[in-house]
């Protein structure tokens, strides 16, 4: 099973604002890869992935054993972030999919899309006095990494 599961909205430019409202959502979904820069050569054509490209695309995509929803039993949970220089790669890049991870070692696999190109790291805000800020990126993943843990 592969639910995909939005963890958070933002806008162009902005940070993460993390979703925790799920009274509504259909798991069943398809989710969005994180659109990525056309015109600059990033070697994205060699990682296709199969879900359409968009900026709406903070989702989290969930590989649990058959086993953990026929009996309930507590899996240990392993965060996946994607390669790719925070260019290209995503949840559903065709070659990278960890079920045989999941099945071999009777674990769930939280993998997580986050923006990339100038959506990603070519925009650093100024930061406040006192404070450091990341790229919306690295933003995204601390988000997806809080859902995983609960956090939020």
């Amino acid at each position: 099973m592969t639910p995909k599961i939005r963890y958070a909205d933002a806008q162009r430019f902005g940070a993460p604002v993390a979703k925790d409202d799920y009274n509504n959502g259909n798991f069943g979904d398809p989710g969005y890869s994180c659109v990525t820069v056309a015109a600059v050569e990033t070697g994205s054509e060699t990682l296709p992935v199969d879900t359409q490209m968009t900026e709406d695309c903070l989702y989290i995509r969930m590989w649990i054993p058959r086993a953990a929803i026929a009996d309930g039993t507590v899996k240990k949970v392993m965060t996946w972030i994607h390669g790719g220089t925070f260019n290209f790669g995503g949840v559903d890049v065709i070659y990278e999919s960890p079920a045989t991870l999941v099945q071999e070692q009777d674990i769930i696999v939280a993998k997580m899309n986050y923006r990339l190109g100038p959506f990603a790291n070519w925009y650093f805000p100024m930061p406040l006095e006192g404070t450091t800020q990341s790229s919306w990126g690295t933003q995204d993943q601390r988000t997806a990494m809080k859902w995983v843990q609960g956090e939020l």
